[in-house]
């Protein structure tokens, strides 16, 4: 992936790395699914944005679904104003990001991605944001404040061990692969070339 930016002035992308703690990071989606990571660093005169394509991460998700039963999916989701903002990794419906609203009301609905998103890990029989009865877990991925869920609708999990059996599998390895990996990859990604910018303007 190869980030880009608008540069700004030298003052600003010294301010960078001191200001690492207030950098959002966000999801972008096309209608067909997850388009895009965007990191936005805040300084005193303005922001960096830094937009990594994330069509290989959605290939790697959405392969692990399909493994794991017909109706299972993979949704990321993150906080944007206290907002729980949903992102299907693949959608064919036109509808890759849904905000679901308040983060607080959607946790106390027990919705799994709102507990992972506030940092929980979780396995259990609930109701997903369609309102359909699901097996699911969810864990956050660390320093990015996000969550990840995986589910399968509860009649196809309950209906066939092996699948439940291969859904439990993949969950284990694929989430846990996926929170650590994403998190140490995209932790440098984004301060590596922001840094690079900053010493060849401090010069």
């Amino acid at each position: 992936a190869h980030p880009s930016g608008k540069r700004q002035d030298v003052r600003s992308l010294k301010a960078l790395t001191a200001e690492r703690a207030e950098t959002a990071v966000s999801l972008s989606a096309t209608k067909t699914g997850l388009d895009a990571i965007v990191v936005d660093v805040p300084s005193g005169s303005g922001s960096v944005r830094v937009t990594f394509d994330a069509s290989s991460l959605q290939s790697r998700l959405q392969l692990l679904a399909e493994s794991a039963g017909d109706s299972a999916e993979i949704l990321l989701g993150h906080v944007r104003n206290d907002e729980l903002v949903l992102v299907r990794v693949a959608s064919t419906d036109g509808h890759a990001t849904i905000v679901l609203g308040q983060q607080a009301e959607q946790r106390s609905y027990g919705l799994t991605l709102a507990h992972a998103a506030a940092g929980e890990e979780r396995m259990e029989t609930s109701e997903d944001y369609r309102g359909r009865r699901v097996l699911a877990a969810g864990r956050s991925i660390p320093n990015l404040g996000w969550g990840i869920a995986a589910q399968i609708d509860r009649a196809e999990a309950l209906g066939g061990l092996r699948v439940l059996a291969l859904f439990h599998l993949l969950l284990g390895l694929g989430l846990t692969l996926t929170a650590a990996g994403l998190a140490v990859r995209l932790s440098s990604r984004w301060t590596d070339p922001i840094r690079a910018q900053t010493e060849r303007f401090s010069k």
